[in-house]
């Protein structure tokens, strides 16, 4: 038969299963630590004796009194060191108790061995009574170490049960923990979901307003717009690099146009926007690019020189009047829109809202952080807790000669 048994009532239940063995071992390891610390008091008061002996008469230097001083002193201080384990006995205290033991022992042979022949005949009772308990002492030993060789060996199949059962509940009482912390952590999240949920739908209500949705249409045209200038203009880039470098020696600008031709070089989209309908100061300078393309004096390729020529001669035949018209005509629907007061409040509102969505965004990312090492922490321990009830099973069955199902709650 097969005693299914919850983690938490495991130790209780394997204390039950092995009493009838381990209660007689604890009964006689309780009698002999009492025996023990009995005789550690004994011994105790055998050195206070000591201490208290009149000097001698034919102690005139006071050597046997002082050495009796010291021998008691120390042996007292070796006494008071020895410490008594407390109840439960496992075989690790008991076995602690006996190598403590044998290191009072041979401390006390060690300070014997150099003060007790110094003592005089006047200490003869006293010492005999130390060389009493001394031999006790030695016989305790002799005592735990057998019964710790046979009986007691018993308790460390008992002890290493224990100790796999603490770990196994320890473990799981993490898992029930992270469980725990997991289910506030997934609670936290949906709040912020929530929440955020509610602002995008706050910030997309204000997006829908009609104003909102043209000013939108118009900035997506713009755009579109820009880069079709850019491509045209960029065409001619590596015309205007090679013109740069020879303005000044046979080709010249007037100032106006210099300045225009640098801001075009820099920055293109800017200069064409800042020009009057039909770009009259670009036309100026493209003139004078076409003539040095003309002369061939820019170093280009003749296939180059050729498609360079035939792009600007489009520019300087107004083609690009269309889209100038077009890009002033967004830009001033797009001013116009952005100048009304109520836009621009919207504008506010839709930033704040936009900001806090955001804020909302990066804690939703750090708690799902958080929750995805917490599940990863959860995962190993499951592992562990499956290693442990296996090994555990099997090591109750050796030791308690049971069959045992360790049940947890949240299977």
């Amino acid at each position: 038969m097969t005693d299914e048994v919850y983690v938490e009532d495991l130790l209780d239940w394997f204390n039950d299963a092995t009493s009838k063995k381990v209660d007689p071992l604890n009964r006689k390891a309780a009698k002999k630590v009492d025996k023990l610390e009995g005789l550690i008091v004994d011994f105790q008061e055998a050195c206070e004796n000591l201490s208290t002996v009149e000097p001698s008469a034919i102690d005139k230097d006071g050597i046997s009194a002082k050495s009796a001083q010291r021998l008691s002193q120390k042996y007292i201080r070796e006494l008071e060191k020895f410490v008594i384990p407390e109840e439960p006995y496992s075989y690790e205290k008991i076995n602690d108790l006996k190598k403590d033991l044998g290191k009072l022992i041979n401390n006390f042979m060690r300070l014997g061995r150099k003060l007790i022949p110094k003592l005089g005949q006047i200490y003869k009772k006293e010492i005999h009574e130390l060389n009493y308990y001394f031999q006790n002492l030695g016989n305790e030993w002799k005592k735990l170490n057998k019964f710790l060789e046979k009986k007691f060996k018993y308790m460390i199949s008992i002890d290493q049960v224990i100790s796999r059962i603490e770990r196994i509940q320890e473990v799981f009482q993490q898992i029930t923990e992270i469980k725990k912390e997991e289910l506030d952590i997934t609670s936290k999240i949906d709040d912020l979901e929530s929440e955020k949920e509610s602002l995008e739908n706050e910030y997309n209500k204000i997006k829908q307003r009609k104003e909102l949705q043209n000013l939108s249409d118009y900035e997506r045209d713009l755009s579109k717009l820009k880069q079709r200038l850019l491509g045209k203009l960029g065409s001619l880039r590596k015309s205007f690099t090679k013109f740069e470098n020879i303005l000044g020696n046979k080709y010249w600008l007037p100032e106006d146009l210099k300045t225009k031709f640098i801001k075009y070089y820099k920055s293109p989209y800017k200069a064409f926007i800042s020009e009057e309908i039909g770009y009259p100061k670009l036309k100026g300078i493209l003139k004078e690019l076409q003539k040095a393309l003309k002369e061939k004096d820019l170093n280009l390729s003749s296939s180059k020189s050729d498609r360079a020529l035939s792009k600007l001669d489009k520019i300087l035949s107004d083609s690009l009047i269309p889209i100038q018209k077009k890009i002033k005509e967004l830009r001033s629907s797009i001013e116009e829109i952005n100048s009304d007061p109520e836009i621009k409040k919207a504008f506010k509102k839709l930033k704040k809202l936009e900001e806090k969505i955001n804020e909302i965004q990066v804690k939703i990312d750090k708690e799902k952080l958080n929750l995805e090492q917490i599940n990863e922490n959860y995962d190993r321990n499951i592992s562990k807790i499956i290693k442990y009830r296996s090994e555990l099973i099997e090591l109750i069955k050796k030791t308690a000669k049971k069959d045992i199902d360790i049940i947890f709650e949240q299977e």
